[in-house]
């Protein structure tokens, strides 16, 4: 929540329910954010285990994590990002800020709210949400979910048996073995 968002007024129009980033409520530079949410909003989520009921309920997603935006697009919801004051990292090649990243690809296409007046545009019937329709599909297939049967986390089990099942063989030192075959 930046600036833009105060007091979170909507509340009076929605149900809202705030899920804050996992680290939040342990990150003294959260503190400020933490008491802002705190003082102003009524209902705060700290379970992770009731993420998937949550957005099954929800109409909208209003968030700042990109984490939670990709569960709020595999649920198939729609999302508004709350721009915040917080500055992301320059963008280099080992970070998801790259210009080429999910993180920027999904900004492109979402709505980002700066402001209540921004935000109630989004909520409002008038915003035509058609239009993204198409893109974040796209983006749904191709970082959540390729196949979108249901089975995600079926093969994500898989993989875990089969490297318990068959684990690579160890080496003493994993670091000198990878120097060797970089340098020989």
């Amino acid at each position: 929540m930046g600036s833009g968002f105060p007091s979170i007024p909507v509340q009076r129009d929605y149900n809202v329910i705030i899920t804050l980033h996992h680290e939040t409520p342990h990150r003294s530079e959260e503190a400020e954010r933490l008491s802002q949410v705190k003082r102003h909003l009524k209902k705060q989520v700290t379970r992770h285990d009731l993420t998937l009921p949550l957005l099954h309920r929800a109409d909208y997603v209003l968030s700042d994590n990109h984490g939670f935006i990709f569960d709020a697009i595999h649920a198939g919801k729609r999302v508004i990002l709350l721009e915040n004051e917080r500055k992301e990292p320059p963008a280099t090649e080992n970070n998801l800020f790259t210009p080429l990243s999910a993180e920027q690809h999904i900004r492109a296409i979402l709505p980002i709210a700066s402001d209540i007046s921004q935000l109630r545009q989004y909520l409002s019937t008038e915003f035509n949400w058609e239009n993204i329709v198409g893109p974040l599909a796209d983006i749904r297939q191709h970082y959540c979910d390729a196949f979108q049967d249901g089975k995600a986390g079926e093969r994500a089990a898989q993989v875990i048996m089969d490297a318990i099942k068959n684990p690579p063989a160890l080496q003493e030192n994993v670091f000198l073995h990878s120097l060797q075959q970089k340098l020989f």
